[in-house]
């Protein structure tokens, strides 16, 4: 079984903290100090994320909601590939 696949039981403190084995830490790539997204899915279950991996899945998603949405009506046609973010003008 690999890191990423594993299952394991932690307790969580009168504060609400929650320790990741080390293990599953290493696995996906988590160091001490890191940032962490924390998610709770449709399920209702808590997802770790490491944070360069959230901001990662967001600019995805950015760009293919950007690339599949139709330009505004009377909104010259962009020149795509030549530069992001920046004008020709």
């Amino acid at each position: 079984m690999r890191d990423q696949d594993a299952v394991t039981t932690v307790m969580m403190s009168d504060k609400g903290r929650v320790i990741v084995p080390a293990s599953i830490r290493r696995g996906i790539g988590m160091s001490e100090g890191g940032k962490v997204v924390v998610r709770v899915t449709e399920r209702g279950t808590v997802e770790l994320v490491p944070f360069e991996v959230a901001v990662a899945e967001m600019r995805s998603m950015v760009r293919s909601r950007l690339s599949a949405s139709p330009a505004p009506a009377g909104a010259e046609p962009s020149a795509e590939g030549e530069g992001e973010g920046v004008g020709n003008g």
